[in-house]
C-alpha cells in the first residue's frame, strides 16, 4: 500500500528554496518512504513509531506517520550540502 506524502507549510517552503540537486535528494527520500515509511526511516529520538527520520545524501527529513490513514507529513527539512 502506498502512503500519501503530505507537507507541513514550513517544510514545503524550505523545499522550494533548495537548489535543484538538493530538491532531488529530498524527493528521493519522500518517494522511497511512500512504499513503506517505517522501512525507509529510522527513529527520531525515542522510537514511538510516529515521529521518524528520513535521510539520503545531504538531506534529512523529520516525518510524522499516520498509519491509520496511510499518510505521513514532512514536518522538518534540513539539507547540509
Amino acid at each position: 500500500m502506498t502512503y500519501q506524502a503530505l507537507w507541513g507549510l514550513d517544510a514545503y517552503r524550505d523545499y522550494q528554496r533548495l537548489p535543484e540537486h538538493a530538491r532531488a535528494e529530498v524527493a528521493r527520500c519522500v518517494i522511497d518512504a511512500q512504499h513503506d515509511p517505517y522501512t525507509a526511516s529510522t527513529s527520531y529520538g525515542v522510537d514511538d513509531g510516529i515521529m521518524r527520520t528520513l535521510a539520503y545524501g545531504y538531506a534529512v527529513l523529520a516525518i510524522l506517520i499516520d498509519a491509520n490513514h496511510k499518510a505521513f507529513t514532512v514536518v522538518r527539512l534540513d539539507h547540509v550540502g
